[in-house]
């Protein structure tokens, strides 16, 4: 299934699409990019699911293709920020970490969520979410974003990359867990 032309067209459309998001009705934009990115993520959901080969915690062919995708949905935000404004974009993306059935890929909903730049938002999540905390790819988002904004109250989380052995989460872990006292409460 995945070698089929036709859904590797279909997903290059899609990419395109996001990349270079352009709305027919600008009072409607985000209504109409909630739409296209939904459409995508139900495509992926639906046509890169190969359970057999499992890496991380996440389906192999789904997690990058998700990513990939996900890169230039943060792309075309960045080129339409008034998106990242809109209660309905985040809503949307809220929802979507919320449903068990983008595990593996809540990380690419997370994303466009971090780039809002917003502490409260960012502190609901890490607070509201534990599962995040416990998804591959997911909790690394999540870590550097919270680290990133200087967000106190999460030394437990911050702890358990110091054995990750990836020397630049378990740097940024270090300096979170050596400066929390100094952030400022959300």
């Amino acid at each position: 299934m995945i070698n089929d032309s036709d859904i590797k067209n279909k997903l290059f459309e899609y990419y395109g699409l996001v990349y270079y998001f352009q709305p027919t009705h600008k009072e409607h934009a985000d209504e109409e990019w909630i739409k296209l990115v939904s459409e995508l993520s139900e495509f992926i959901y639906d046509n890169y699911q190969e359970p057999e080969t499992v890496f991380a915690g996440c389906k192999f062919h789904f997690e990058p293709v998700m990513m990939s995708a996900y890169l230039r949905i943060a792309k075309g935000l960045e080129d339409n920020l008034y998106l990242l404004q809109s209660e309905k974009v985040k809503d949307f993306l809220i929802e979507q970490l919320k449903d068990k059935k983008w595990l593996s890929g809540h990380a690419n909903f997370l994303r466009p969520l971090i780039m809002m730049n917003d502490r409260n938002l960012i502190n609901d999540i890490a607070k509201n979410m534990p599962h995040l905390w416990e998804a591959n790819f997911a909790n690394t988002f999540l870590m550097e974003a919270v680290a990133k904004m200087k967000i106190p109250g999460f030394r437990k989380e911050m702890e358990q990359f110091l054995n990750s052995g990836a020397k630049i989460l378990v740097r940024k872990a270090e300096t979170y867990l050596k400066n929390e006292g100094k952030y400022k409460p959300v």
